[in-house]
């Protein structure tokens, strides 16, 4: 039986059979989806003969997380009474680490942390200002980019946009979800659009119409299927509904909660060849930039990308008002649509990772 690991969004397992890289390195894996939760009691069951090998360094500890989260806090440790390097393990994510680690007895050198986030020498430095330090090894990894970037059709650029945008949101709707539609809708847009979104169940805001309510489902038949899930198939939909819209609205959920975390719903767009707003994290469109890809700032104002998500769709009802107001041909869009296609599809994320892990550095950022 698997130990399990609580955290947010589910639970998911320690991997016992060990993951070996191309330089024979060997890594016992654990899964995660909230670091604030990791603690030697949502983990209790790592073998004895593991942990031996982990400790003498025979095996490293890799701790893939799934999601992107603020792992460092620093504006936490302003307003901490503790030191610095207490305050940390006591309070922090990036404590929860250390301490689990101290708690096994494993060397920090011997453990590996794996996530989207691409800044992890930034925040590092900081906290060296305070006096903190860790030997982690700390690499990108990002599924959602390397599933996208597995495409088996052939994409072409679009030319039959009968449809000025799509804002496609499956599963439980969030606060993101929930206010990008029901802005569209009190600005009549809806009928402009490919939408989706469900009813709703954890968020409820009270401010939105009884009218707006009873739209609810909107396309109940459209289900989030990433590309693992019959991936020629699934693929070959997406493209006709993607080829009919003229721009992508991403709405990112975890848009109020997480660092900067990018998806699907964004990497979407990039494999569909289509140009985008994100109403998600600030500076997305800078981590975008900082991966490799393009973005639009010469065909309109990106100054969005440094607003919090409600202000963002401000801009973004505004934006999409315009465009229907003006029909702007964004002449030679399509060159940076085209290359960031080609850049996602044709970079190997996977042995990026697996390359950081090797020489246990990060990912050159300049890809």
């Amino acid at each position: 039986m698997h130990p399990k690991v609580a955290g947010k969004g589910g639970s998911d397992h320690v991997w016992h059979t060990p993951q070996t890289d191309t330089a024979e390195h060997t890594f016992y894996v654990l899964d995660l989806y909230n670091t604030i939760l990791l603690s030697p009691n949502h983990v209790h069951d790592i073998p004895e003969w593991v942990l031996v090998k982990l400790r003498a360094g025979e095996w490293h500890l890799l701790m893939d997380c799934f999601e992107e989260y603020d792992l460092y806090r620093l504006e936490s440790y302003s307003v901490s009474n503790r030191p610095p390097k207490e305050h940390m393990v006591v309070d922090t994510p990036l404590g929860r680490i250390v301490n689990f680690v101290q708690y096994y007895d494993i060397p920090q050198e011997h453990v590996h942390y794996a996530s989207p986030f691409l800044y992890d020498d930034l925040m590092l430095s900081e906290l060296a200002k305070l006096g903190v330090s860790v030997n982690i090894n700390f690499h990108f990894r990002d599924a959602f980019l390397s599933l996208y970037s597995r495409n088996t059709i052939d994409v072409p650029q679009s030319s039959n946009e009968k449809l000025l945008y799509a804002a496609l949101n499956a599963g439980d709707p969030k606060a993101p979800k929930v206010e990008m539609i029901y802005r569209l809708w009190k600005n009549d847009l809806l009928d402009d659009g490919l939408i989706s979104l469900s009813n709703f169940k954890r968020y409820l805001p009270t401010k939105c119409e009884r009218e707006f309510r009873e739209l609810l489902p909107i396309r109940s038949d459209f289900v989030n299927k990433h590309w693992w899930i019959s991936p020629d198939d699934r693929q070959q939909s997406e493209l006709e509904e993607m080829q009919s819209v003229k721009i992508y609205i991403s709405t990112e959920t975890l848009a109020p909660f997480n660092y900067c975390f990018i998806t699907e719903k964004t990497y979407r767009a990039i494999a569909y060849k289509k140009p985008f707003v994100i109403v998600g994290n600030r500076n997305s469109l800078k981590k975008l930039k900082d991966l490799g890809f393009q973005t639009f700032d010469k065909w309109w104002s990106e100054e969005y990308d440094t607003l919090e998500w409600s202000e963002r769709i401000d801009w973004t009802i505004d934006f999409l008002k315009w465009i229907k107001q003006n029909n702007p041909a964004f002449d030679g869009i399509q060159q940076v649509t085209e290359y960031n296609y080609n850049h996602m599809m044709n970079t190997n994320w996977d042995q990026m990772f697996k390359t950081s892990l090797i020489n246990a550095k990060k990912v050159d950022k300049s890809v």
